[in-house]
């Protein structure tokens, strides 16, 4: 258990780092297209960490009932399939699917009697690694929302 209260830390720092910069955006920025080579706005994105939040409760709830057999999806094809749901969704929506999505993630994490290597994978790769890997992007991206020079 003192792995998850490591990986629990982990997530709510690069939680911080995510969220304090979605606080600093108007709506409009919120949902500027142009973050990416894939055109995302911090909305697509916070849809994404959402997502795949939700995702990794779906697989923990799995390896703790004994039917997980391995990720055999295509990454790109979610991502784009997320990135095509999220845009029908409001802000508000979209907001509230992402704040869920991480709580019940860290409450499925959380609640394991011993965290499998799976689980640990499944909680850090949609969690504090995936947050840091979009932060490399988000950050750039509010500087320039912030500083007017998107348009």
């Amino acid at each position: 258990m003192e792995r998850v209260e490591e990986f629990l830390q982990e997530e709510a720092e690069s939680w911080k780092d995510v969220s304090s910069l979605v606080a600093s955006l108007t709506r409009e920025q919120l949902e500027q297209q142009g973050m990416n080579e894939e055109g995302w706005s911090v909305k697509d994105l916070l849809w994404h960490y959402g997502c795949w939040s939700a995702r990794t409760v779906r697989e923990i709830e799995r390896i703790r009932e004994g039917t997980y057999d391995g990720y055999h999806d295509d990454t790109d094809a979610l991502n784009a399939e997320f990135l095509v749901e999220g845009r029908r969704c409001d802000l508000a929506t979209v907001k509230a699917e992402w704040v869920s999505a991480r709580q019940m993630s860290r409450q499925a994490i959380a609640s394991l009697s011993r965290a499998t290597p799976e689980a640990e994978d499944w909680f850090e790769e949609s969690g504090p690694i995936h947050y840091r890997e979009h932060l490399k992007e988000l950050r750039p991206w509010v500087e320039k929302l912030i500083a007017g020079r998107v348009g």
